[in-house]
């Protein structure tokens, strides 16, 4: 791994992911001010479809990120890979009017209908993004695509800014400027590939052969993520269903709260991927070690921060009261997804154990599923169902963790134990206590954490300075 090249890309995640957390801080914060309860729900609407229209390339992307991983840009096949593109829009576009012709004759109300046509119209243009940002993060060019997102986030930025002034109060506004965000983000990537966009398009059995071997790779990681999206989303399409779109909206904004914090998280591991792809079996050892160690220095802090943040928002949107509820029992997730999402899944593609990861996020999503559906349609109780989303994805985190320490002969138990017991403290504390022990409480519990991982906090410390004095050198 060339440890140069892997802060540059690092910086330029960092810069992405800064400017990605202050667009959902103000999404989260702004938008729901702006909005009524109503509006807001079909903009989350908006929000929840798009997060699954990324998976309506069938795996095509998932294949080429993970077939390219550790190449370099110069040594591909820009004709084979632009060929591909074009089918790519030619499928999408397929897709969209079959379903608008669909989605005609299913009698919808206008504000759903047109969240539908405004997915659509999305998929097409984030799917022709995502192809050519999942190239340049598969060779290495993650700045190039950090660029794009920064491009995209800003222009976003700059209309929720304008909303705030001139008082826009309807989602049709942020729904329409989201797709033009990513459109501009999409003809930035397009001409950083334009070697890929202009280079000689053919199609033939050799094309269409190579198409199709992507999407078999890519399948099964593609199924992973959907499953892996389904743990979380289950339980909001049963909500909608039993309760209503305001409902929906209310634990959309304590999720989009959650993930908020997750979004780093993800941004980092893209920029990991093709680095480790690079680097010997041996090191991968200790890479995990160090990249683990830090996330269970790091992510615990959320729990010391819950109380702050939930106060401020209880003054700024009091009638979002009971998401802030919601929240404290969905925070967990922030500690037990962030480091699947970073470790795990990461090291699970480096080391090709797809089969795995998909295993995994079915059984975990199949239990989520079930699990839900009883809270939903049997108890009848949306806490249940959030308690029962939370449930799954931890049991998932210890699978999964078990797993790949087991892999990389790693005795990870202490470290666990350790990471439950600050968990317990923050969610008996939360329902047990008022918010000033509370936070007394959390913040004592914290130091004592990091007391007891005293020497992982030393090497973490010495990581960091290396890296600080190797960036000075060059």
């Amino acid at each position: 791994m060339k440890s140069s090249n892997f802060i540059r890309n690092l910086f330029y995640a960092f810069g992405a992911q800064l400017i990605s957390m202050v667009l959902s801080a103000l999404m989260s914060l702004v938008v729901p001010k702006l909005l009524g309860i109503e509006d807001f729900s079909f903009w989350q609407l908006f929000i929840f479809y798009c997060g699954y229209s990324g998976f309506l390339h069938f795996g095509l992307v998932d294949g080429i990120y993970l077939k390219y991983g550790g190449k370099k840009y110069d040594t591909l096949d820009f004709s084979l890979i632009g060929s591909q593109f074009i089918l790519t829009l030619i499928l999408q576009l397929s897709i969209g009017v079959g379903v608008v012709i669909a989605a005609r004759e299913y009698g919808l109300e206008f504000e759903r209908l047109y969240v539908v046509y405004a997915t659509l119209v999305y998929m097409v243009i984030y799917n022709a993004s995502a192809f050519l940002g999942y190239i340049f993060q598969a060779v290495n060019q993650t700045s190039t695509y950090s660029i794009s997102v920064m491009i995209d986030r800003l222009f976003f930025i700059l209309i929720v800014f304008t909303a705030l002034f001139k008082q826009h109060s309807d989602f049709y506004f942020f729904v329409n400027f989201y797709i033009v965000s990513k459109a501009i983000a999409l003809f930035y990537c397009m001409y950083c590939g334009r070697d890929i966009i202009l280079a000689k398009k053919k199609i033939n059995k050799y094309i269409l052969k190579d198409m199709l071997n992507n999407i078999s790779i890519g399948s099964k990681l593609l199924i992973a993520n959907i499953a892996s999206s389904l743990i979380l989303g289950i339980g909001r399409i049963f909500i909608d269903d039993v309760w209503g779109i305001k409902a929906f909206g209310k634990l959309s904004f304590a999720l989009s709260l959650t993930v908020f914090f997750l979004q780093f998280i993800s941004q980092v591991s893209m920029v990991l991927f093709p680095a480790l792809r690079q680097t010997e079996r041996d090191q991968l050892r200790n890479l995990y070690i160090n990249i683990r160690s830090g996330l269970s220095i790091f992510l615990p802090i959320i729990f010391v921060l819950y109380i702050p943040i939930k106060t401020i928002l209880e003054m700024w949107l009091p009638e979002y009261k009971v998401s802030l509820e919601y929240m404290a029992i969905l925070l967990p997730i922030c500690v037990l997804d962030g480091k699947m999402q970073m470790v795990c899944n990461t090291y699970f593609k480096v080391l090709r154990k797809e089969n795995l990861l998909l295993f995994i996020n079915i059984v975990t999503a199949l239990v989520s599923i079930l699990l839900c559906a009883i809270g939903a349609y049997l108890l009848k109780n949306m806490n249940a169902i959030i308690i029962f989303m939370v449930l799954s994805i931890a049991l998932r985190s210890i699978f999964s963790e078990i797993y790949l320490a087991k892999l990389m002969k790693v005795n990870i138990t202490r470290q666990l134990i350790l990471e439950f017991i600050i968990l317990i403290i923050f969610i008996t504390s939360i329902w047990l206590f008022k918010d000033i022990l509370t936070i007394c409480i959390l913040i004592i519990s914290y130091f004592l954490y990091l007391t007891l991982n005293k020497k992982f906090v030393r090497e973490m410390i010495g990581e960091v300075k290396a890296m600080v004095k190797f960036s000075n050198e060059k």
